[in-house]
């Protein structure tokens, strides 16, 4: 009996949360210089042995790929295409209009007002931008879709569990938001929402090529509004 994907499935539901939210709370009161590029440094290293383990545990041909569908999708290939391109559009027109309001103050500012509960996390010098791209094309783009879509939605329609796959698609969104709870309700909302939409692009197109990109691109669209030197923590306690 292979442990491997029951010990993955504990660690995300009971101790990736609590790690995630404790590491936030030292990264909001440690005065270590280097602590968002150590804690980049962690995120990739726990990113890829979970990504590791569950492609080994399953084969990495069985979590980049699914052949089933459920029975509220399109069955006609127009269709989906149609809609997977919609979804896809919309989240590419946040990263244009995230290009568009850098230089309208007014919608600058209430973004701004949004990234302060984040500030913690968000790189300020040009040596954490880049660890911050990296974090956010390989963690969250690749290692997180391989792991809560992949792994986690094939793991769920397996025995003893078999759920069906809208099932799978709801409860691993809702493991996927709960592991978001170092960024409060709101982003614990927010993350289950958009498990759902990678999901079901997973689903739809049977891969995870575009759930990867689009993941890797949302993650990363804040290096758009931010320039390098900007710190809204500063901002966020005068």
């Amino acid at each position: 009996m292979n442990l491997i994907p029951h010990i993955v499935v504990l660690a995300l539901i009971f101790v990736m949360p609590v790690w995630d939210y404790f590491e936030a709370q030292r990264l909001k009161t440690s005065p270590d210089p280097q602590r968002r590029v150590k804690w980049y440094a962690k995120l990739l290293v726990m990113g890829a042995v979970l990504a590791g383990a569950v492609s080994w545990a399953y084969g990495f041909h069985e979590v980049a790929t699914i052949g089933v569908s459920a029975s509220w999708m399109p069955a006609r290939e127009a269709i989906r295409d149609a809609i997977v391109g919609l979804i896809a559009g919309l989240i590419l027109l946040q990263v244009v209009v995230m290009l568009q309001i850098r230089n309208k103050p007014q919608a600058r500012s209430k973004i701004e007002k949004q990234l302060q509960t984040l500030a913690f996390m968000l790189p300020v010098t040009r040596v954490e931008r880049v660890w911050f791209f990296v974090v956010s094309v390989f963690v969250g783009g690749i290692c997180e879709e391989i792991v809560y879509r992949g792994f986690l939605i094939h793991y769920l329609m397996r025995s003893p569990l078999d759920l069906n796959v809208t099932a799978a698609i709801v409860v691993s969104s809702l493991i996927f938001g709960i592991a978001h709870i170092y960024q409060g309700i709101g982003g614990v909302i927010g993350s289950a929402i958009l498990g759902v939409v990678f999901a079901v692009l997973f689903v739809m197109t049977g891969n995870l090529a575009l759930p990867i990109f689009l993941h890797a691109l949302i993650d990363a669209r804040v290096l758009l509004l931010i320039s390098e030197g900007e710190n809204f923590a500063s901002a966020a306690k005068t």
